[in-house]
């Protein structure tokens, strides 16, 4: 079960991550998707679900399955969402379940500027990833994952005659809507944190978890998440906690010999794999902090270029603001205080299966202090 607080945890947190330096809108007019792994024993019952929202234009186009011949037309309205459920054909056209190359993505088109959404749920499990268009993604990404169950990560080629690599080794030459899907078992075997992918032309990725247990704490749940390329990584970050008061975050170095500074940091956790310094990082090291409500978030600053993932842990861990302690786990990017935006475009991510514990939303606002008392929030 994700908590009713996800809803903004992922959809804004990705919109802001998307948000690159030179003030890249994340609205396009071209997209690639990937779906993976989606929860120990249910895949005939997920939803997977694309959601299309117009800006200040309405817009047309049209959902192409790579791996079967099929499309489907769309028109949403200036300021309006565009809601598309995966047919059993389709969805199963989509999924992407073991190692190897398939053409199993989606591409979507449009005339006008959009943004999309992609919902990969079922009750009990939901998470959701705000989708880059092409003019964002790039050639070189760092992957930023979570460790326990079934690990995965999807590389989408958007061009023909793409060359591949894993951690420089050489995977495949992929042509355009090619998927290249890696799945590990990840409590015995090699963690995806860290991984390197680099391809010669830009390329899309994925990230996904079959169950997940944030910090070890119960309970499990899937997540999904589009990788931002290295190059939307920075080097200063203000960490906002969430509602539930206290939650985890992972810091993974781009570099060789990164070293951090941080203040706001309950502890550093020592978990598989991760860490237990903020110095003399090697690049794809990471480490894992907590960070709480009593220390008004968390300040970080890097020699570096780093990127940071923040977690929801489960609900035996947390007790929010509100009183209440739903949470489960999941993922966001977070946006370096580099990038920065002025507006943007967010769809409450109701789920389309009547998932009862979705029924709340919020949002995490970041403002400079120094114009905390002149900056106005409005919404719609």
């Amino acid at each position: 079960m994700k908590p009713y607080l996800l809803s903004f945890f992922i959809g804004i947190f990705s919109l802001l991550s998307s948000s690159l330096y030179g003030q890249y809108d994340t609205q396009g007019t071209e997209f690639w998707v990937a779906f993976g792994v989606r929860g120990y024993g249910y895949n005939d019952k997920v939803n997977l679900e694309l959601r299309i929202m117009a800006g200040n234009h309405s817009a047309s186009g049209h959902i192409y399955f790579s791996s079967i011949n099929d499309s489907v037309p769309f028109f949403v309205a200036a300021g309006k969402v565009f809601s598309y459920v995966l047919t059993e054909f389709q969805k199963q056209a989509s999924y992407n379940d073991s190692t190897g190359i398939t053409k199993r993505s989606i591409r979507v088109i449009s005339d006008y500027p959009i943004t999309l959404t992609a919902f990969n749920q079922r009750f009990g499990t939901t998470d959701a990833s705000h989708v880059l268009p092409i003019s964002i993604l790039g050639k070189n990404y760092m992957n930023v994952s979570n460790s326990y169950g079934v690990e995965a990560f999807a590389v989408i080629a958007t061009q023909n005659n793409t060359q591949l690599y894993v951690d420089t080794t050489f995977i495949a030459t992929l042509n355009q809507g090619d998927v290249y899907y890696k799945r590990i078992y990840s409590p015995y075997g090699p963690l995806i944190t860290g991984t390197l992918v680099q391809a010669d032309k830009p390329i899309a990725c994925f990230n996904s978890n079959i169950g997940c247990f944030i910090a070890e704490y119960p309970h499990s749940d899937m997540l999904f998440a589009q990788m931002s390329p290295i190059s939307t990584f920075g080097k200063h970050f203000f960490i906002p906690v969430s509602p539930c008061s206290r939650d985890f975050v992972r810091i993974v170095a781009s570099q060789d010999s990164t070293t951090i500074t941080a203040t706001g940091v309950h502890q550093i956790w020592n978990f598989r794999g991760s860490q237990n310094r903020l110095t003399n990082l090697q690049a794809g090291q990471y480490v894992d902090i907590e960070v709480t409500l009593d220390s008004n978030g968390c300040y970080l600053q890097s020699d570096k270029p780093v990127a940071v993932c923040t977690y929801l842990p489960g609900y035996s861990y947390v007790l929010s603001i509100t009183g209440d302690s739903i949470s489960d786990p999941a993922q966001a990017w977070l946006p370096s205080l580099e990038q920065r935006i002025f507006s943007c475009l967010a769809t409450p991510l109701i789920p389309s299966d009547n998932h009862t514990a979705l029924n709340r939303f919020g949002a995490l606002i970041v403002t400079p202090t120094v114009s905390k008392d002149s900056t106005s929030v409005k919404i719609g």
